[in-house]
């Protein structure tokens, strides 16, 4: 099958979309046509050669570059993050286990032998600073939590492989086979492209008792093709509007008939239905 090179050769926009036109030189046998829009309308697709006939044409949607196995994450890179949530785990259990010391750490009754009072200065001396250094244990635990947490999402993350440079896309084309003819001739492809538009702009100008209006014409179009050197027109008719030749009404032609009248009188003896 012979890979077929085209241009775009003019282009008709419509309120609703666009017909492109293409034009190439195909040799008779199999031929294919790549990288034509994605959204266009296949039910549209004509392909119309200056001699001979397009059989068999098909439109086709073929996956461009198979997709590949990410890259392994970079083992260096692993191994330092996991290291470093090992550590922090690590001191993690140590606040923790001082802190659940510094928790059971308050006073209590003296002994029946002890002879005196307690210290009470002591004991207020005592509770300070394990009130002091609970806290400062608490704030490194809430420290080194946030830092296992952002640990782990890290290393969650160089865990994942790397995404595809080059992931797959999608292309659309045509084939069909040019028969009938003995050497290369001229052809058109011819399809519809809906994300295209045109809208007028209107601007007037006013010098004295003259005034010049001026009519320019917006074109907008996401078809993913590029349009520059081809012919553009535009066309105010839709598409999608069915433009089929109404069928007349048939017209009798003769002596003129009186109107029939819409009402009618009851029939006669309409009394004795209803008696008794």
């Amino acid at each position: 099958m012979t890979a077929l090179s085209t241009r775009i050769d003019r282009v008709c926009v419509h309120p609703n979309g666009a017909l492109v036109v293409r034009t190439a030189v195909a040799a008779p046998g199999p031929v294919r046509v790549d990288d034509l829009p994605l959204l266009f309308a296949a039910d549209s697709l004509r392909v119309r050669p200056a001699a001979g006939e397009a059989r068999d044409v098909r439109a086709r949607c073929t996956v461009v570059g198979p997709a590949a196995a990410g890259e392994a994450p970079a083992a260096v890179a692993l191994a330092e993050v996991a290291a470093q949530l090992r550590a922090a785990r690590r001191a993690l259990a140590s606040v923790q286990a001082r802190l659940a010391i510094f928790a059971q750490l308050t006073p209590g009754t003296p002994p029946e032998r002890h002879l005196g009072l307690p210290d009470a200065a002591a004991l207020t001396a005592l509770d300070a600073a394990a009130t002091e250094r609970l806290a400062a244990l608490e704030a490194e635990r809430d420290g080194l939590l946030h830092r296992v947490a952002a640990l782990t999402k890290a290393h969650a993350a160089a865990s994942r492989p790397a995404p595809d440079p080059h992931p797959p896309r999608f292309s659309r084309g045509i084939s069909f086979t040019l028969a009938g003819v003995d050497a290369p001739v001229d052809l058109e492809i011819e399809y519809f492209v809906p994300s295209a538009r045109w809208v007028p702009t209107y601007r007037v100008d006013v010098q004295g008792d003259t005034a010049t209006l001026q009519t320019d014409a917006l074109v907008a179009q996401a078809s993913g093709e590029d349009w520059a050197g081809a012919a553009i027109a535009l066309a105010t008719a839709d598409l999608t509007r069915d433009t089929a030749r109404p069928e007349l009404m048939s017209w009798r032609i003769g002596t003129a008939q009186p109107p029939r009248p819409d009402w009618r009188p009851p029939p006669t003896g309409l009394g004795e239905l209803f008696a008794g």
